[in-house]
């Protein structure tokens, strides 16, 4: 995607961490090289290697953590085209307290699916969400998404309402475009998210590779979690990618907002590198929530869209301080 002209180069670099780690756009580049962290880790193992304790079309769930018949529920969303391994460096720790239910998406990072066809992506793992918690009986539930699964945390409180504890949404947004353009509606997105999609499945696999090593260095960073994220991608069914990026381009949630009765918790990332202050990335989360009645926001400083990787320790005390509140 090309940002418009509209938005001045600091604008460009702070949502190029949040909209390329939710819809990895095509074209998106960053000009500035973001100071790394060391490689301290090894990459993390596919999500192949787990075996599912529940499979639906959209939704594969592997549950761990905390086994007392009264422990709270925490279900997991990973972002667009990711595993649920974007949780490892804290689910031990939430895995204390909490029973995880760790959710991967059919034809994410090599989830096998059946889907690439159907463009509802979206829609379908809210639909699969909603009837896992329901088959299951989970009571005291608080749903947590990254990016795109924030996303879709949004749309499963406003279905399941009071039945939810919480939602605690990670770098993201109701409405993606208006990121660029303030005034950006549905109607007027949709031929660039068509665009977008097409140019997506167009695109050589060697090209898409590239592509994604570049993107990945202002996802994370972390040199691990680079590694991770950039195999997550390559094994991601492309159809089913370029339809859940035209979903985050054609779905506007904020008309919704003052009708989920949820409590919701914003964490977002903020760096220097992103070009903007404290106070306007501050201030674009603000907007767009704005209508939503129950809302909180924290803010993790030097990190990039994958948060749980680039602040592990400040991402779990933000998580850990919103769960034990409830």
């Amino acid at each position: 995607m090309k940002l418009g002209t509209q938005n001045p180069p600091a604008l460009k670099h702070a949502v190029l961490n949040i909209v390329c780690g939710a819809a990895l756009l095509s074209g998106c580049t960053a000009s500035a090289q973001p100071k790394l962290k060391p490689e301290t880790s090894e990459p993390v193992i596919s999500t192949l290697a787990i075996p599912f304790n529940f499979t639906s079309e959209w939704v594969n769930v592997t549950v761990t953590g905390a086994h007392e018949a009264n422990a709270p529920n925490l279900i997991l969303l990973p972002g667009l085209a990711s595993s649920s391994q974007t949780w490892n460096s804290v689910s031990m720790d939430l895995g204390k307290t909490h029973k995880l239910h760790s959710v991967d998406v059919s034809g994410f990072a090599g989830t096998p699916t059946k889907n690439a066809e159907n463009p509802e992506v979206v829609d379908g793992i809210v639909r699969d969400v909603s009837a896992y918690i329901v088959a299951n009986n989970l009571q005291n539930v608080t749903i947590m998404g990254h990016s795109l699964g924030g996303f879709t945390a949004l749309k499963l409180a406003k279905k399941l309402g009071k039945n939810l504890d919480q939602i605690i949404i990670v770098d993201a947004l109701p409405f993606y475009p208006a990121l660029f353009n303030a005034a950006a509606t549905v109607a007027a997105s949709r031929p660039q998210a068509d665009q977008m999609r097409a140019q997506l499945l167009a695109m050589e696999t060697s090209i898409f590779e590239q592509f994604q090593s570049r993107s990945v260095r202002i996802m994370s960073k972390d040199v691990p979690s680079q590694k991770d994220i950039l195999q997550w991608s390559m094994d991601t069914d492309r159809k089913v990618m370029g339809n859940a990026i035209h979903n985050l381009m054609t779905q506007d949630m904020r008309p919704q907002l003052s009708e989920i009765s949820t409590n919701v918790h914003v964490i977002y990332a903020w760096d220097a590198m992103m070009g903007l202050s404290q106070e306007q990335i501050e201030n674009k989360y603000k907007s767009q929530y704005k209508a939503l009645p129950n809302v909180e926001f924290t803010r993790v400083d030097e990190s990039f869209h994958f948060i749980m990787r680039d602040q592990p320790q400040a991402f779990l005390s933000a998580v850990q301080k919103v769960l034990n509140s409830n």
